[in-house]
Parts: structure tokens; C-alpha cells; sequence
């Protein structure tokens, strides 16, 4: 993965010439009449969307501390892992989402502790990131994404609500908004040519 992020990530670079991404490693097409409830019910959430996608491990108590510092957020939640109930009216929640690619599409931002699936996922659909790594290749993929320009990491060494809270604000995440479509990047067959080298200054 982390051979990767720079083919994926919105920074120029060439193409890792040993790996072809071709899309998620779980996909699924029917949807139960429970997800497409919700997957329209998120259609209809004001913008800017946040998808909070912080996995089993941590999810809990970490998913706690994000929906409190985010209680006034201008825009729209969508929770993974909270139980299936809305969290007011700009905000829905699920024990899980089968159709996570569907999801971080109509979302606008994804908060992820930088596990490899929604990270590929994010990076597929070129959705900017607030990283909050836990553990060690969780922090070596948010600094590769961080220097990639594809996420931000707000609190990398220890939770810091206002910290988190300011880098998810509506100004910042434009600020990191999908710049350019990274599939038709990280699809395309490997080049022979050599990157052009800059000249120093």
C-alpha cells in the first residue's frame, strides 16, 4: 500500500510499474431495502459530508471523542459503527456499511484511522482524509498520505478535540477537495518514459 500512495494520492509521480490498482477488494452490488434506505437518506444530507470510518479495534471509544468534537459542525455525518439510528437530522449512522464505496462517493471527506481498505477506497474516489492513526502502519501510511498531499493528521500524536475540530471545518476540507480523479491514474498501464527532472534552483 504504501508503494502505492503516490500513484493514488494527488501529487504528480510516476506510476508504480510493478502494481495495477483496479478497484476495492469488496464489492457489493445488491444492496439490502435497510442500506439503500440509508445510502438515499445520505443523498439527501447537506454538503459538506463526513464519513467517519474509523474501524472495529478503536472504533468505539474513538468514534465518541470525533461526534463530540464535531456537535456543531456546519454539514453532514455519516457514522459507521454507532448503531442504526440518525444522530440528529444532518447525521446518519450504521453498525456497518456494506457498500463503503458507494458511501465515501457521496461523501466529501473521510476520518479514518488509516487502515488499507478505506484508505484504498478514499483514494479510488480521490476523497480527502483527516488521518488519526493508532498504531504503527497506521502512521506510516497517514505521513506517506499527509506528504502526498490526499490527507491531513490533526492530533498524530495524541487525541486533540479542537485540533480535530478545526482540520474538519467546511474551509479546510475544501481546502483538500477532490483535486483530480486518481483511478484514471492508478489504472493506466505503466510508462517507460522517466519522470521529467526538474532543474535546481
Amino acid at each position: 500500500l504504501l508503494s502505492i500512495i503516490p500513484t493514488l494520492g494527488h501529487a504528480i509521480s510516476a506510476p508504480a510499474a510493478h502494481v495495477r490498482y483496479v478497484g476495492p477488494l469488496f464489492s457489493r452490488t445488491r444492496r439490502d431495502s435497510r442500506e439503500r434506505a440509508l445510502l438515499e437518506r445520505i443523498h439527501e444530507l447537506p454538503r459538506p459530508r463526513v464519513f467517519l470510518s474509523l474501524g472495529t479495534t478503536y472504533g468505539p471509544g474513538l468514534l465518541e471523542n470525533c461526534l463530540q468534537a464535531l456537535s456543531g459542525f456546519d454539514g453532514s455525518l455519516i457514522a459507521s459503527g454507532c448503531g442504526e439510528t440518525r444522530l440528529g437530522s444532518r447525521a446518519v449512522g450504521a453498525p456497518f456499511f456494506h457498500d463503503v464505496d458507494a458511501v465515501i462517493q457521496a461523501s466529501d471527506a473521510v476520518v479514518t484511522v488509516c487502515g488499507g481498505k478505506t484508505v484504498m477506497d478514499s483514494l479510488k474516489h480521490g476523497a480527502p482524509m483527516v488521518g488519526l492513526p493508532r498504531q504503527g502502519e497506521q502512521r506510516d501510511i497517514a505521513l506517506a498520505l499527509a506528504d502526498q498531499g490526499t490527507a491531513i493528521l490533526p492530533c498524530l500524536r495524541k487525541w486533540d478535540g479542537a485540533a480535530f475540530r478545526s482540520a474538519t471545518s467546511p474551509k479546510i476540507l475544501i481546502g483538500i477537495s477532490r483535486t483530480t480523479s486518481p483511478r484514471s491514474a492508478a489504472c493506466r498501464r505503466p510508462s517507460s518514459r522517466a519522470p521529467p527532472r526538474t532543474s535546481p534552483r
